[in-house]
């Protein structure tokens, strides 16, 4: 079983949490710059790390309309697809960005403690057997 890798995407910084080998936890990986290396760097962590499954937030608002990034993300998610060769999908992160800065210790970024907390939510959604299916990208 490969791992799962979970995305906050922004227009800015990226951040990137991996699940451990069970897929049971998640885990605050790195924090890259949104620049022209990003799909490199994230197909070679997906070869490096055995990663099959890709989570990227999926960016909206409290209404369930998208936000500004949403269109860029998406794009994202389908280059990461056909690029990478692994499944992705999204998952809602409404909230994500608060509730990682109540958690984010000082020396970690705010977007990576993120992107654990939309990998967190996806593994448990998986694991309680409650995974709507959401956008994917295949």
């Amino acid at each position: 079983m490969g791992k799962i890798m979970g995305i906050d995407y922004g227009a800015k910084r990226v951040g990137v949490a991996l699940s451990d080998n069970t897929n049971t936890f998640a885990f605050p990986k790195t924090l890259w710059s949104n620049d022209e290396r990003l799909l490199d760097r994230i197909c070679y962590l997906c070869r490096e790390e055995d990663v099959e499954e890709v989570v990227v937030g999926e960016s909206q608002s409290f209404a369930m309309k998208d936000n500004p990034i949403a269109p860029r993300a998406r794009a994202f998610a389908a280059e990461v697809r056909r690029r990478c060769g692994v499944r992705v999908v999204f998952e809602p992160e409404v909230l994500s960005t608060q509730q990682a800065r109540r958690l984010a210790p000082k020396r970690q970024g705010v977007d990576v403690v993120a992107a654990a907390v939309i990998l967190e939510a996806y593994l448990a959604r998986k694991r309680g057997g409650t995974l709507e299916q959401y956008d994917v990208i295949e």
